[in-house]
């Protein structure tokens, strides 16, 4: 039967539609625009819903659901069905929240069989003036609000089949949301995935936050033993601002699917409407707080810059919340943006004007105290004043980058801890357990290694992360220092103490064993595996000594680079450090995960030969080249040929370092690309060819003599000038494109832009790697968890 058939046949709406016409329907005839309605609740047949969940769950699930559900008086479990059952004593005492009494419309029989019977909605949505229906099922809400994990997803999914199944006829006119659980960002992917791609429903029903108990107390007064406390000891994760998970994989799913979800979360019960005695006190206003928080906490989580092209919908709020919240933030950034905030800095004080005014206008004040100038200021900057001028904040900031890059610039007051040396040392740092604890990088990437490590390690302190890092400070309107030279002292006893036991410890629960020389030996001689060992000290530490055969790679700088530094997948790794081993455990740590085989050599440098200085580089085909005697040239000799002329000068070093000054007159180039670039440089009876040590330089002469050319290699390269005393030039000469290295953003010409967009790819990387069928991390679960929470600029 079609709708316009259903339309015409005799029953109860065919009677109650010649009796009363639709004003509504008269209203929409004079529209010129279609009508949608995004928020029609429903109500479910119980009967089916339950098969439904029988068939996902089973029987223990429908007992589960009917439990939830209660007598009827609302969701047991928030507080509503036990008010009932109660005393009026027993409801002031526990403070129990006062639920509706008769909640749905009954007079008009005929509306509330309407929003229960699919058929009936789909033949009166044109009787109502509205041309399609977003659908919003009561128990919706309510089923991604259940505690228990596992019947939470049995309900989601049942109600979502359910809804879907019950709908699809209707599917012209109507389409019901579906209930996405978001306890865990996993969950939400997987349920929203099901349900648009497996059930077809195009809209999504989200909530606006999820109950968590706070840490502190669950851990002192367990859920099972002291269920009333655990009712009440809640916070609630908002999704966005400071969340127990990072929830941008589930964002990014939406964007990909193209779903703009809602949220239609509810706030009653909340502290300021849990009134035991008035359900109107309780019930007013209460969607427009629970919109409020979340939209708040998306907007300073900072999840609508991330994804600009997300849409969320929030649901019976009204617009006067979201005109007032606009109008919050708006008004609290213009008293506290960068330029603003100056307002406040009690440097900003005229000193000499506020003891004149004081003497002036101050007497009933300061009458009987004969106080100097600085003594009133003192006085009155003073108490509550101070505390109010001064606030107390007890931190400290660790740079985890390495010190050359922290020397460049850094956040004012940091302190140079690169890399894995942040275990080792943190206890001398932050002595107090109530000291928070701030790692710091450029971006972002080594200081939530480094948060995540302390934390990893058992520090009792709170650790974050500095959000975006030093790019971060700067686009917040905040000044960086420049030529800071703050180091970490070595460990002492007490805090080595600790931190080797927390290296330990930490090895031992990935799995890193400590290998001692015989093994190293017989690996090393092994000609079926590959063999990387390296040095995780410092450079200036490898310089005064170091095993022979090992390389330097500090251990922040080989957790983030190991692309760099190990070539061959599959490979072992043995990891050197000092007698403590500290450094080279917490490093070998993350390899573990990362899914290396890794083991930590058991000695320090007591015993053995060392080799001293740094390592020579070791260049492929260098050693087989074949070069004519008088292929180097010294670099007197070279100073004598320039000021003679005749000779044409090219650089193959780095271009960031060919910046910062080279031989005079030389030109830039790179190797691979330089036989192309030959016509634009000046013409001369000899190239000579300069790198950093020479080695590229004299492998690029033999290919250009191959060609024909007179090409000669600077003995020693730079480095070699540079020693002789010879000046170096700043006068930049471009034979080839700037594209050999990746620049930092504070060195490009719009640094801003460049620091947007590389924190934009660095965020973007989470959903890369998750996309990435090679993704080896060990503890997948563990590595979604933010454990060390950002904390804004």
């Amino acid at each position: 039967m079609t709708a316009s058939d259903r339309s015409t046949r005799p029953g109860v709406l065919a009677e109650h539609r010649r009796r009363k016409a639709s004003p509504s329907a008269a209203i929409r005839q004079g529209l010129s625009h279609p009508v949608i309605d995004t928020d029609l609740h429903t109500l479910e047949f119980t009967p089916l819903l339950e098969e439904h969940i029988d068939a996902v769950g089973g029987s223990k699930a429908v007992d589960g659901f009917r439990r939830i559900v209660g007598g009827g008086h609302g969701v047991r479990g928030f507080g509503a069905s036990d008010w009932y059952s109660q005393t009026p004593q027993e409801r002031r005492d526990r403070r129990s929240v006062r639920p509706p009494w008769w909640s749905l419309p009954t007079r008009n029989t005929l509306d509330l069989a309407t929003v229960a019977l699919p058929e009936l909605l789909h033949e009166r949505l044109e009787e109502s003036g509205t041309d399609f229906a977003i659908l919003y099922p009561n128990a919706a809400t309510m089923a991604v609000a259940i505690g228990d994990s596992d019947l939470r997803r049995v309900v989601t999914r049942a109600m979502n089949t359910y809804n879907a199944d019950l709908y699809r006829p209707y599917a012209d006119r109507v389409t019901p949301v579906a209930a996405i659980p978001l306890h865990t960002p996993e969950e939400g992917i997987e349920e929203l995935e099901h349900a648009v791609g497996t059930l077809g429903l195009k809209a999504a029903l989200i909530p606006g936050y999820v109950r968590r108990p706070i840490a502190d107390l669950a851990r002192r007064y367990p859920a099972a033993e002291h269920p009333d406390l655990a009712r009440h000891a809640f916070w609630l994760d908002t999704l966005g601002l400071d969340s127990a998970h990072d929830y941008d994989p589930f964002w990014a799913k939406l964007v990909e699917l193209k779903v703009a979800p809602t949220t239609h979360a509810s706030g009653q019960g909340w502290t300021a409407r849990s009134t035991p005695s008035n359900f109107m006190y309780n019930h007013i206003g209460h969607f427009a707080d629970a919109a409020h928080a979340f939209a708040k906490s998306l907007f300073f989580g900072g999840v609508t810059r991330r994804f600009p092209a997300l849409r969320i919908g929030f649901l019976e709020g009204g617009a006067g919340w979201a005109a007032s919240l606009l109008a919050d933030i708006v008004g609290h950034w213009e008293k506290r943006n960068p330029q603003a905030i100056g307002n406040y800095d009690p440097a900003a004080i005229d000193r000499d004007l506020l003891a004149r005014l004081f003497r002036e206008h101050g007497a009933d004040l300061l009458r009987g105290r004969d106080y100097d100038d600085a003594r009133i200021v003192e006085t009155a900057l003073s108490g509550l004043t101070g505390i109010l001028l001064h606030p107390q904040q007890d931190l400290v900031v660790l740079d985890t980058r390495s010190f050359p890059e922290f020397r460049a610039q850094t956040i004012p007051g940091a302190i140079s801890v690169p890399g894995a040396e942040i275990v080792d040392v943190v206890r001398d740092l932050a002595p107090s357990p109530d000291t928070l604890v701030v790692a710091s990088c450029g971006g972002r990437t080594r200081s939530i290694i480094g948060a995540q490590a302390l934390i990893a390690a058992g520090l009792p302190n709170r650790v974050v992360s500095l959000q975006n890092g030093t790019m971060g400070w700067t686009l917040g309107g905040l000044t960086v220092e420049k030529g800071a030279r703050r180091r970490s002292a070595p460990a002492s006893a007490a805090a080595r103490g600790w931190s080797v036991a927390a290296a330990a410890a930490l090895a031992e629960r990935h799995g890193v064993p400590t290998i001692d020389a015989a093994t190293l030996a017989a690996w090393s001689a092994d000609d079926a595996r590959t063999l990387h060992r390296i040095d995780v000290r410092q450079p200036e530490e490898y310089e005064r000594g170091h095993r022979p055969g090992f390389v330097s790679v500090p251990g922040g700088q080989l957790v983030q680079e190991t692309d760099r530094h190990v070539a061959t997948l599959g490979a072992r790794i043995v990891l050197a450090d000092d007698g403590s081993l500290v450094r080279a455990r917490v490093t070998a740590s993350w390899l573990a995960r990362m899914g290396w085989e890794v083991a930590v050599l058991d000695a320090g440098l007591a015993d053995g030969v060392l080799e001293l200085g740094p390592r020579p580089a070791r260049v492929l085909g260098l050693g087989a080249l074949d070069e004519p005697a008088d292929s180097l040239i010294a670099p007197d000799a070279l100073a004598h040929r320039i000021g003679d002329g005749g000779v044409a000068l090219v650089d193959l070093g780095l271009s960031s370092e060919y910046r910062r000054g080279h031989l005079p007159s030389a030109w830039f180039a790179t190797r691979g690309r330089l036989a192309s670039v030959l016509d634009r440089l000046p013409k001369a009876d000899t190239l000579v060819l300069t790198s950093p040590d020479g080695a590229l330089a004299r492998l690029a002469a033999a290919e250009l003599r191959a060609l024909g050319l007179r090409a000669l290699a600077l003995d020693g390269g730079t480095r070699a000038w540079i020693a002789a005393g010879l000046p170096l030039d700043a006068e930049a000469l471009y034979a080839d494109e700037l594209d050999d290295v990746w620049l930092p953003p504070r060195l490009h010409p719009d640094p801003e832009a460049a620091m947007r967009a590389y924190l934009d790819w660095e965020i973007d990387l989470i959903r890369h790697v998750g996309l990435d069928p090679d993704f080896r991390f060990r503890d997948r679960e563990a590595a979604s968890r933010p454990a060390a929470h950002h904390a804004a600029a």
